[in-house]
């Protein structure tokens, strides 16, 4: 049998059995995200930690099989362990964009703005695609999450409102951005030298209307209590010190409770602002990706 035969019909079966391994590998993978959309994380990490063990996979395989071990973690809610594959996904993949994506949703989760911001802009798109929209949406909703109100303009005036998966999203992070410009930091003077003339109210007036009726209740009992016993037993007797001692630490605890109030306010100002923004950068994400 000539050479050239021998040589035709061994590559011909070297390309079957490549065939019904990429076939095999393909039924597992189906197998796999069939078992994640209907919730059983479990059984399909258990499938993909064995076509990773298998060997002899190709980096488009590898690919598939980090980004569905990073997707179960996603929807698991383990960010961390979801950021570890995600990352791995490389851009020959067609996963690579939304790995991408939420790779960098999850760090933003987790506080790392600024670590969020360079893998966003690490992902090299088209000037007028859909991907490069959606970059720039999460831009500039990463630059409103880290306070860089520059970076942020700069991002929002490309903003057309003409793509359906972030134009409502677009309208949010523009209104956002509307209160923190408008947003009145209260004084912390302002609130101590109120609480001081009269017992919380520098409460009532950062908003915490329930706390600053505690305080002027309890301060003008303690005070009352403290003149009854200073009139019944004197100045120096033991009742009349303690009740004055209580009503002072009261009293000062009052004044510092309506000034430490201020920080609390701007801080849950800003809190409630991050959850939203958050918020309005996962919907997007679903609605291009999912």
């Amino acid at each position: 049998m000539p050479k050239v035969l021998l040589l035709f019909i061994a590559c011909f079966f070297s390309f079957l059995s490549s065939a019904q391994k990429s076939y095999l590998f393909q039924n597992e993978i189906k197998f796999a995200s069939h078992l994640i959309d209907n919730y059983e994380y479990n059984d399909a990490t258990l499938v993909l930690k064995k076509l990773s063990q298998s060997g002899h996979l190709t980096s488009s395989q590898f690919d598939s099989v980090n980004y569905f071990r990073g997707w179960i973690y996603y929807n698991q809610k383990k960010l961390d362990s979801s950021s570890n594959y995600l990352k791995l996904v490389s851009s020959n993949s067609n996963y690579f964009y939304k790995s991408k994506f939420y790779y960098a949703f999850n760090t933003a989760y987790k506080g790392h703005y600024t670590s969020a911001i360079a893998i966003i802009d690490s992902v090299k798109t088209d000037s007028i695609s859909d991907y490069q929209k959606l970059k720039n949406f999460e831009m500039a909703a990463f630059s409103l999450l880290q306070r860089n109100y520059s970076d942020f303009e700069k991002h929002s005036a490309q903003f057309t409102g003409n793509y359906f998966p972030i134009a409502t999203e677009e309208k949010s992070l523009t209104n956002y951005y509307s209160k923190i410009k408008n947003h009145n930091p209260k004084s912390k003077l302002l609130a101590g030298t109120m609480s001081a003339v009269i017992p919380g109210s520098g409460k009532f007036y950062t908003g915490f209307r329930g706390q600053g009726a505690t305080a002027l209740v309890t301060v003008l009992s303690l005070a009352a209590i403290s003149a009854e016993s200073y009139y019944r037993a004197g100045p120096k007797s033991i009742q009349f010190i303690s009740f004055s001692s209580i009503f002072s630490i009261f009293y000062v605890s009052n004044i510092w409770g309506s000034v430490n109030s201020v920080k609390k306010r701007n801080d849950l100002f800003y809190k409630e602002l991050e959850r939203n923004v958050l918020l309005d950068m996962h919907i997007p994400l679903r609605r291009v990706f999912n």
